[in-house]
């Protein structure tokens, strides 16, 4: 991989994810896909994340989404970090959406601090 274009947060409007799509959108020129449940749960995560940055300017690099986009999203992206709830049944169903589009392109991440036996 060249370099970073673009980068998918899902669950971006929880605290680790809000803070990973603001990092990136902060650094360099990759577009931030910001995932949640709803468009408007994404678009309040942008302005918590402007705010934690204290910049506009990312702004630019931030993409309102909701899951319904995330067939569409994923055949485009280079980073995926999952960071949905704290929940094995959200998590799993999340991670297997995003299974279908792994190939040798995409770097998946999940954050998590569940202990899943």
């Amino acid at each position: 991989m060249d370099r970073i274009k673009k980068v998918t947060i899902i669950g971006a409007n929880g605290s680790m994810g809000s803070g990973i799509a603001g990092i990136f959108a902060s650094f360099g020129d990759a577009k931030v896909n910001s995932v949640s449940r709803t468009k408007q749960k994404s678009q309040s995560a942008i302005e918590k994340i402007k705010k934690s940055v204290r910049s506009d300017a990312i702004e630019n690099n931030l993409w309102v989404c909701d899951y319904g986009y995330l067939e569409n999203i994923l055949k485009e992206t280079d980073v995926v970090i999952e960071a949905v709830a704290e929940d094995y049944d959200i998590k799993s169903s999340i991670l297997n959406v995003i299974s279908h589009y792994i190939d040798d392109r995409i770097i998946i991440e999940s954050i998590t601090s569940m202990n899943y036996r």
